[in-house]
């Protein structure tokens, strides 16, 4: 029986169009090495399961008794709970950090906590356009709450798709808070970034306490959610401490988008700037 999961908007068949993340651990020694190779780590069972369940309950609790609308699937109103920072900023996931780099780390003070619902899925982008104005060396751990199989959402990242000259340099040139654009998203089928690029796509089913880390410049999505339950997850942004940072996410001033979640008019497509792009 052929395991079909739909990939931001494309239906693929899993072990013949997207297969599965190659695995790294935290103890590993090349860890930097594995990142700028492939674009992502995989690490298996890298927080305790108990940790994230309890964090996990307390957010369902807090949405229920608060009466919280996600605005834009995100869930701003709890980020900064201890019970999601004791995970997000705790010792373990700094010295990881600390250990790619080579260096001392910072994690950016927005955290973009997400409550995804049937139905939902992320297409295909890289995070630089988003947070591009600091360091190249951003990057993202994402973080499910749940274990999460395919069909509940997992993040899917084209391998390799960091080495992609065209997309980081004309794609990447991108800032949504300078370009009037409603849709920021390179393109929502991973077969079409296969052919006119090259990569493999790579997801799994992810286990409470699995983690993936990727690049500014890694192209990645997820998988869509199928199922009648909510999908709760972090990205957490780390970079080295002795870089430029994007203030639009660190610091008190911090503004977030200031421009991109307000277009309404003269805006740009993305089929306009690709065919500007050459690409």
């Amino acid at each position: 029986m052929m395991n079909k999961i739909t990939v931001a908007k494309e239906e693929l068949i899993f072990n013949h169009d997207i297969y599965s993340l190659n695995k790294s651990h935290s103890n590993d020694n090349d860890l930097n090495k594995k990142l700028n190779q492939d674009g992502y780590l995989y690490l298996k069972h890298f927080f305790e399961r108990s940790l994230l369940n309890s964090a996990r309950e307390n957010i369902i609790n807090d949405i229920k008794i608060k009466n919280i609308t996600p605005k834009s699937q995100m869930l701003d109103e709890l980020y900064t709970k201890k019970y999601v920072l004791d995970i997000v900023e705790s010792e373990k996931l700094f010295s990881l950090f600390d250990k790619i780099f080579n260096k001392k780390s910072i994690t950016y003070d927005y955290k973009w906590l997400r409550l995804i619902n049937q139905g939902d899925s992320t297409d295909i982008h890289i995070d630089k356009i988003y947070m591009g104005r600091g360091s190249n060396k951003l990057l993202t751990a994402w973080i499910p709450f749940q274990d999460t199989p395919m069909e509940l959402g997992t993040l899917a990242v084209c391998e390799k798709s960091n080495h992609f000259e065209d997309v980081v340099r004309k794609y990447g040139s991108l800032d949504v808070d300078i370009t009037s654009i409603n849709n920021p998203n390179l393109s929502s089928s991973p077969t079409e970034i296969s052919k006119k690029f090259g990569g493999i796509w790579k997801t799994n089913d992810f286990e409470l306490g699995d983690i993936i880390i990727f690049s500014i410049n890694t192209l990645h999505c997820s998988t869509m959610n199928k199922t009648n339950k909510q999908r709760i997850s972090c990205d957490v942004r780390f970079q080295p401490e002795d870089e430029n940072v994007d203030d639009r996410w660190y610091g008190p001033n911090r503004t977030g988008h200031t421009l991109f979640e307000n277009v309404k008019e003269n805006t740009i497509t993305m089929k306009e700037l690709k065919s500007f792009w050459k690409i």
